[in-house]
């Protein structure tokens, strides 16, 4: 019942507030209740995500993990150099733990960081920001906040830095960076990035997909797997890990060449819009194509590298649905049915597989519900299943590896 509930109240400001900015224009004006409204479900957000309990897979984990983090007094004696993770996950863990020993102190702190990010980008790059918040909290936030916690923190670091990438203010972007990567080191795209500066400030043409897809098939070939081994051996494991993954069905195949072409006629069509979107946008969305065009041959960037820019494609989705209704509802109409069906499939799925021992299936929705906060008792029964079902997937992960 909550998650119904949090659907509609993000969904009624589309209504009364994007719906009406976009038959009215110019001359609705956004006050205060405006304001208000998209504060309120930031706060709502806040509190979802960082009063839950048990709520996520790799959130198991991290809770399980926060028995072991030192308090800050205690962190100058802690081996950063041998240490599973980024240095700054530790960092900013023993400073929540310091303030409150409880794992929702740092729920919370994670909740207010990452979507505040998010909730501020949106508001500044995008008019119709309640169909964009919307469209994340559908899509993106449970996996963002419940599962890939450290580099959530990461990607937002991201974010910021990409506010000056257009204006080659390199200063900052890579103070950004280079914080992005303490805390995950899929942060490394970001460094990677600025010498790909002329891609992000061309024109997409077909020719251009044509020569990334052939960058696709050099990124998913064996010698990469050894060039990344000599010169990034920090990376390895995990490149090992995602470039390992189990490719995708034929229909899966088909259905991202589609988000690829989708995305790039989106692109193409701000690309020559004058002053109708930020660059900052549009340049993101460029990276959020390549990386899921290289994906389609190397699925770590479509499964890592592609979540610092998938914001932007958010942003682009929801204005173009507003600013071309009418127009073009064909494509309007294909781009709905993909973000609809991408999110129920992806919920839906049966991931028996991962749990082998389990005598029952095991769907990924079950990660999230039933939802419970940490002011309900969860059922010694669900409780267990629930770590159970975590470590199980863990260990035969490792098993493939």
């Amino acid at each position: 019942m909550i998650y119904l509930i949090l659907i509609l109240l993000f969904l009624f400001p589309v209504y009364a507030c994007d719906y009406k900015l976009w038959n009215y224009g110019n001359s609705y004006e956004r006050g205060n209740t405006y304001k208000g409204y998209y504060f309120f479900l930031y706060i709502v957000v806040v509190l979802f995500l960082g009063l839950r309990n048990y709520v996520g897979g790799d959130t198991i984990g991290y809770m399980d993990m926060w028995k072991k983090i030192p308090f800050l007094e205690g962190l100058s004696k802690f081996d950063f150099l041998h240490a599973k993770y980024a240095p700054m996950w530790y960092i900013t863990n023993s400073f929540c733990k310091t303030i409150n020993s409880n794992f929702y102190s740092f729920q919370i702190f994670h909740a207010i960081l990452v979507n505040g990010v998010i909730f501020y980008i949106v508001s500044k790059y995008c008019q119709y920001r309640f169909t964009v918040i919307f469209f994340y909290v559908v899509a993106t936030m449970l996996y963002f906040n419940c599962e890939i916690l450290r580099e959530s923190l990461s990607l937002s670091c991201g974010l910021l830095a990409m506010n000056h990438y257009k204006e080659k203010k390199w200063v900052q972007y890579f103070s950004w960076s280079l914080l992005a990567l303490s805390f995950h080191k899929s942060g490394i795209v970001l460094l990677v990035i600025p010498f790909l500066y002329r891609y992000s400030a061309s024109t997409i043409n077909y020719k251009q997909l044509l020569i990334l897809l052939i960058i696709g098939f050099i990124f998913s070939s064996f010698l990469l797997k050894h060039i990344v081994g000599s010169f990034l051996p920090f990376f390895s494991d995990s490149f090992e890990e995602y470039s390992q993954m189990k490719r995708a069905t034929i229909f899966g195949s088909v259905r991202s060449c589609l988000i690829v072409l989708l995305v790039a006629y989106l692109v193409k069509q701000y690309e020559t819009a004058n002053n109708c979107m930020s660059a900052t946008v549009i340049v993101g969305a460029k990276f959020y194509l390549l990386t899921q065009i290289l994906g389609l041959f190397l699925p770590i960037f479509s499964t890592r590298f592609v979540n610092y820019f998938q914001i932007y494609y958010l942003i682009l989705l929801g204005d173009f649905i507003w600013n071309h209704y009418g127009a073009k509802k064909i494509l309007i109409f294909a781009l709905y049915a993909n973000f609809i069906f991408g999110v129920v499939k992806h919920q839906a799925r049966d991931v028996s597989d991962w749990v082998s021992s389990t005598s029952h299936g095991y769907y990924f929705y079950q990660r999230y519900y039933p939802y419970y906060s940490i002011f309900d008792d969860i059922p010694y029964d669900e409780l267990n299943h629930r770590k159970n079902i975590y470590y199980q997937e863990r260990l035969n992960r490792l098993k493939h590896e």
